[in-house]
């Protein structure tokens, strides 16, 4: 089903398709095919919005926006984004208090918050608002007779949430396409990025986070001080202002660094190229949540880190370093990683330093005209193109970088969970993150294969596939120990979501290489090797049901997850894997 956005005034039309979904197989609709078809299921990006009951009334703040909220709820709403999205709450310059203080100016004043930042927060706190009835996903209450998604079900009244979202992108939109480029605007698009994320809407999602870095680039977010280029290639009406304090800069950088982390972990997820490439950023990190709160210059340009600083991924400077730093450089290595994977093979044609490879520049790889010749298409010719891989300088390391990466964490902050359960939820992301770059790294050499005796040492023979499951391992039991810790899972963050369902492919992966059709739970409990990861499944499985009561990302990746396990266990089976 295809559908239209806007990128600054410019209508680009695509299709689930191209958004990284699977396709059907064995006549069943796929999920998350039918997930972006209900996100776009309507004629416009913006359909009626009247079909939610009205919250505003006689005492709305903004005379010429009625759609806002009354000044009770609003004042509601914006203390639960900060308690519940503290990750894009660095990206402001003002206390809680103080943006509700800022809804009482002027209309022209320049602490005024634009009306798309307004609806954009309504939308995210929504979700966790006892005050908002919960947005529920197409699929909800159908019976296990019906057919997955039946599209009758599209045909439902907006949420509070799904209203004020497409409010927020209208204002951003609004004047006939043409943008007011505004730092306010790209914060509004990196908290609609992550509301519809968390709404199970991945075509909003990825099309407000790539406008969002996009724009943050037109504004120059993406440089420090003192590293502009000798090209005058930006226009100067969307250069951003001179801050106006030292926390106002600090929050500007905040806003840059929330898009990088975003793009980097959600942008492979459904095959996107990355929007800025790490050789175009040269901005400092951000500073220390608590200097960053008392909002002076605590620490001159020249004593900040870089994200091309040497070592910044292992040299952490205690006054310069929390959960969110540690967290911004988990993306940057991820990067690294995802940059490695796409650029290797063309790299290593040309012979360039580290990438370097006898058996892929042999002559037997290439036809005489420079081309891969026929035999080397073959599934054997690229098993051994990717056994190459990690043979070569630069692939070395990077896996030193990731094994080095967690260990270098100051002691302070190696426990995401505290003895009294309290959970660190930046830095359990960061801790997420490094295993996931991890897995990146491994999994395109990984043959998960069983070994034939269960008393054997290693479950597999390949040296990757035991990369990939150590660092599944360690997500599982960090995230086993979370949900232990927490009174209520449905409140972590969505990025645990995002991992439960990464591990759980790959467990789908060493099921269908090590059963013959059909699978049963029998069957695969029969050997010990597979009954752990049968039950680790499970677990993350479960976990995602849980999550998903309140979260219907959680509750769609779940149900991907189920049918998944279905056509594993289908006598005419031919792959359980999916895109991610």
């Amino acid at each position: 089903m295809d559908f239209s956005f806007y990128i600054f005034g410019q209508q680009f039309e695509t299709h689930p398709g191209m958004l990284g979904a699977d396709t059907s197989m064995n006549g069943m609709p796929n999920v998350l095919d039918y997930t972006l078809g209900h996100i776009n299921a309507s004629s416009s990006i913006l359909p009626n919005i009247s079909a939610f009951p009205d919250y505003s009334d006689e005492t709305t703040l903004v005379k010429n926006d009625s759609e806002l909220p009354n000044i009770n709820l609003l004042n509601h709403l914006i203390d639960m984004f900060f308690d519940y999205y503290f990750q894009l709450g660095r990206m402001f310059d003002k206390s809680p208090t103080e943006l509700k203080l800022s809804l009482h100016v002027p209309p022209t004043h320049p602490d005024r918050p634009h009306p798309a930042l307004l609806h954009a927060i309504c939308g995210a706190a929504s979700i966790y608002s006892d005050q908002i009835p919960p947005t529920r996903l197409p699929f909800r209450g159908r019976t296990p007779t019906q057919q997955i998604f039946p599209l009758d079900s599209f045909d439902m009244p907006n949420s509070f949430g799904e209203r004020h979202c497409r409010l927020a992108f209208k204002r951003i939109h609004e004047g006939g396409g043409s943008m007011r480029f505004h730092v306010e605007l790209v914060q509004a698009l990196a908290v609609l990025s992550a509301t519809y994320r968390r709404l199970a809407k991945y075509g909003m999602a990825y099309a407000t986070m790539i406008e969002g870095m996009r724009f943050a680039t037109l504004l120059h977010l993406n440089v420090g001080p003192g590293f502009e280029g000798f090209s005058d290639d930006y226009i100067p009406s969307v250069r951003a202002p001179i801050a106006r304090s030292p926390r106002q800069e600090e929050a500007r950088r905040n806003t840059f660094w929330m898009c990088y982390v975003t793009e980097r972990l959600y942008a492979r997820l459904p095959a996107h190229a990355m929007c800025v490439d790490d050789c175009d950023v040269s901005q400092a990190l951000p500073l220390r949540g608590d200097l960053f709160e008392e909002g002076v210059e605590a620490i001159p340009p020249a004593g900040r880190q870089y994200a091309h600083s040497p070592n910044v991924l292992f040299n952490h400077p205690l006054e310069l370093t929390d959960s969110f730093v540690l967290f911004v450089k988990s993306a940057i290595l991820i990067s690294r990683v995802t940059t490695f994977n796409r650029r290797f093979l063309k790299l290593n044609n040309l012979g360039v330093s580290g990438m370097s490879s006898k058996k892929l520049s042999s002559p037997e790889a290439l036809s005489p005209s420079g081309s891969m010749n026929e035999d080397s298409l073959s599934s054997r010719r690229r098993r051994e193109r990717q056994s190459d891989a990690r043979e070569v300088g630069e692939f070395l390391k990077l896996e030193n970088d990731v094994e080095s990466f967690l260990r270098s964490f100051p002691a302070n902050l190696q426990e995401p969970i505290a003895q009294d359960g309290a959970v660190d939820w930046t830095l359990l992301n960061a801790y997420l993150a490094a295993y996931y770059a991890k897995m990146l790294l491994h999994e395109p050499h990984a043959d998960y294969t069983l070994n034939d005796c269960d008393s054997d040492a290693y479950d597999f023979e390949c040296r990757s596939a035991r990369n990939v499951l150590d660092a599944v391992d360690d997500a599982y039991h960090l995230l086993r120990s979370m949900t232990e810790s927490v009174s209520d899972v449905t409140l972590s963050d969505p990025f645990c979501s995002t991992i439960l369902f990464k591990c759980s492919t790959i467990f789908l992966e060493i099921l269908h290489k090590s059963t013959q059709p059909p699978a049963t739970e029998e069957n695969i409990t029969a050997r010990p090797r597979l009954r752990k990861t049968w039950e680790k499944l499970d677990f993350m499985r479960e976990t995602l049901r849980r999550i998903g009561v309140r979260l219907p990302q959680s509750e769609t990746l779940g149900r991907l997850l189920d049918e998944l396990l279905r056509r594993l266990t289908d006598p005419d089976r031919r792959s359980s894997r999916t895109s991610v």
